[in-house]
């Protein structure tokens, strides 16, 4: 949520350092954020979908055979469509074995792994991570890329890019529709990206130790703020820690108390798993929020007039918008 992570943001570094800092390479702490991994059973439906809701122009597919560490093939089909500074990679699995297929068999259409563009040595950073518990999943044994499993820790996979293709994050937007009056969501700046946590303290310091990022401050959040007639419970409450992996915010929200958009998405997703994509579009928050609506979001969080909101899109785009800005009903925006 915009005001609170503003806050967490700027102070985030402020928390103890990790007793562990030395152990995981510095090159993985200040890695950068490049893109989700959503992988979907349709990816001609799914594209559609996201070309109405975000205003993408329809994007290329391309088949890959990608590495299993066992030895194995996996085939997969991808596509990519660029925000200014982010990416979402769409995936469906055309194998049935490797990472993709068996997280859509257990979690569902979702994201499966955040890339970080490390910009170094794959190899020796994908062993470090393994040895603080992740499990090498995806990419060949000295390839430009792999994944790291921390699903049941940390709440995703991680696709650690080298400097190959270090600079895909933003690099190439395409171009926009600039005809309607209400600027596509797809030309807006992404800010985060937010998990749905289990415990809040437990997951930061699995991030501090695997990263080796100084530990951030945890913050309790007790102004719920709900769409009208919603069905969460007002009293519960959360917790909250970030920090930044580059341009892109990293979040992490415990639900204290149910039920509410965090504790269900952690009981849907079976544990801690990354949620939402967090946007900053300016002073159209009210636009967004009714276009969303009518495109089949569901509003699940913010209140009217308020400065962030959530826009539920699982069943259709494997996503949750998180929306941050101004809105013109707010008290001095009248």
């Amino acid at each position: 949520m915009h005001h609170m992570t503003c806050v967490l943001v700027l102070a985030l570094i402020a928390g103890t350092a990790s007793a562990t800092w030395a152990q995981s390479p510095a090159r993985v702490g200040s890695a950068s954020v490049s893109h989700v991994g959503i992988v979907v059973r349709d990816l001609d439906e799914t594209i559609r979908q996201y070309v109405n809701v975000m205003g993408f122009p329809t994007p290329e597919v391309t088949e890959y055979l990608l590495d299993v560490p066992d030895g194995q093939k996996t085939a997969v089909l991808v596509t990519n469509m660029y925000l200014p500074n982010f990416h979402v990679e769409l995936v469906e699995p055309v194998s049935d074995v490797g990472p993709y297929y068996a997280h859509l068999e257990q979690y569902g259409m979702s994201i499966q792994h955040i890339g970080l563009s490390v910009g170094g040595d794959v190899g020796a950073i994908r062993t470090s991570l393994e040895a603080q518990g992740g499990r090498w999943s995806l990419g060949a044994q000295d390839g430009f890329f792999a994944y790291v499993d921390f699903q049941s820790t940390l709440g995703t996979s991680f696709e650690i890019i080298g400097s190959a293709r270090a600079g895909s994050a933003g690099a190439e937007p395409a171009e926009r529709p600039t005809s309607a009056a209400l600027p596509p969501l797809a030309s807006f700046m992404v800010t985060h990206v937010g998990f749905a946590v289990t415990d809040v303290e437990q997951v930061m310091n699995g991030f501090a130790d695997s990263f080796g990022i100084a530990t951030p401050n945890v913050i309790d959040y007790r102004d719920s703020q709900y769409p009208p007639d919603s069905k969460w419970n007002a009293a519960a409450h959360l917790r909250l820690a970030s920090w930044r992996q580059g341009d892109i915010g990293l979040e992490l929200i415990e639900s204290v108390g149910g039920p509410t958009p965090w504790s269900d998405y952690v009981e849907q997703q079976q544990g801690s798993a990354a949620q939402h994509i967090a946007i900053n579009v300016g002073d159209k928050m009210d636009e967004l929020i009714h276009d969303l609506r009518m495109k089949g979001g569901t509003w699940t969080n913010g209140k009217p007039g308020g400065n962030y909101a959530y826009l539920d899109f699982m069943d259709t785009l494997g996503i949750i918008f998180e929306l941050n800005g101004t809105s013109k009903m707010a008290a001095g925006n009248r």
